[in-house]
């Protein structure tokens, strides 16, 4: 049976970040299924112009003849409550990340925690999410927890380089926990192994801290701060580490929803160390993908760090378990059997 889908996404060609990511790979997984039949209604600006894309989604909602209204994240679900009234016989559905749910502003929350009520079901990228969700007052029962999924390449690379490099890659924002990172643990590290190098790349508010942290401690013979880079250039800092660190820290009204780059990494044959908290729980699989820490602790991450460098890593055994649990096709299946 077809099932008939009008996907509205605002994140779909806004960047590079874990949900315009998941947007991307899932719309083009979900178009080339046999049993959808599936419109994209995306936005690709920013917050001013927001408003006049949800009464385009509206409208879109409202013409559609039958069959699911998904949404992309949560901050268009007050869309529901309209579409319960004006046109009842729509599934509606959405997938909920993370900050999109835990956004510390309250008339925000009030709003979200309304809206959600009206979802028929609700897909939670991790169980991190789908907690969030119960906390705001939403069934359990409406709650599906399927992970983010991607696009798997068709080899992991075969070079790594000769010594220690450690890579991390996202937006620089308080939680990500680069900055503790570059205070409490890499000085740490570079007694164990001085010649190890920490390739930091990605923008966002803390990359003047950072890059202040690194003159402070004098460490620019072994941090390269690189800021912003395309994604093209994604696959040539995957090819030359040797490891991925996620070293994450609570942050009120924040959280990693999932935390993708983990996935990426591992399909590569990349091997990652993450902080055992929210999203990273699910992304990173013990002592298959990576090794987990404790938040915050200093020598838990130093020992996770080098369990991941004495390991011994089978790159295609770790490819495979990405591909198992992750794959985009899988992870599509799932929608359309299970949500749509």
């Amino acid at each position: 049976m077809t099932r008939n889908v009008l996907f509205i996404t605002r994140t779909l060609g806004t960047g590079y970040g874990g949900m315009q990511t998941q947007a991307s790979a899932l719309t083009e997984a979900l178009y080339q299924h046999p049993e959808v039949h599936m419109r994209v209604i995306a936005y690709g600006g920013g917050r001013l112009l927001l408003p006049l894309f949800f009464l385009r989604a509206l409208f879109a909602a409202l013409c559609v003849r039958s069959g699911t209204v998904h949404l992309g994240d949560a901050v268009l679900t007050p869309l529901f409550p309209i579409l319960r009234v004006v046109r009842p016989s729509l599934r509606r559905t959405v997938t909920v990340h993370g900050l999109d749910v835990v956004w510390n502003v309250r008339a925000y929350r009030t709003v979200i925690r309304f809206s959600l009520r009206f979802a028929q079901k609700i897909v939670a990228v991790s169980q991190a999410t789908a907690d969030a969700c119960i906390a705001l007052g939403v069934k359990p029962e409406t709650i599906l927890i399927i992970p983010c999924g991607i696009v798997i390449p068709d080899a992991p690379s075969s070079l790594r380089p000769s010594s220690p490099v450690l890579l991390s890659f996202g937006r620089l924002v308080p939680r990500k926990g680069v900055a503790w990172f570059l205070e409490d643990v890499f000085p740490l590290l570079l007694t164990r192994y001085p010649d190890m190098k920490f390739v930091i790349a990605g923008d966002g508010p803390e990359l003047l801290r950072i890059r202040s942290l690194v003159a402070a401690q004098k460490l620019h013979h072994s941090i390269d701060v690189i800021g912003s880079v395309p994604h093209r250039a994604k696959e040539a800092l995957f090819s030359s580490a040797t490891m991925l660190v996620m070293p994450n820290i609570p942050v009120f009204g924040d959280m990693e929803g999932f935390g993708i780059t983990a996935l990426e990494a591992a399909s590569r044959g990349i091997p990652v160390a993450a902080a055992d908290l929210e999203g990273l729980k699910d992304s990173v699989l013990e002592a298959v993908t990576g090794f987990h820490f404790l938040p915050l602790d200093l020598q838990s991450a130093c020992v996770a760090i080098e369990k991941v460098l004495t390991k011994n890593w089978e790159m295609k055994e770790m490819q495979h378990a990405v591909r198992k649990n992750f794959d985009i096709t899988i992870i599509a299946s799932r929608y359309v059997h299970d949500v749509f």
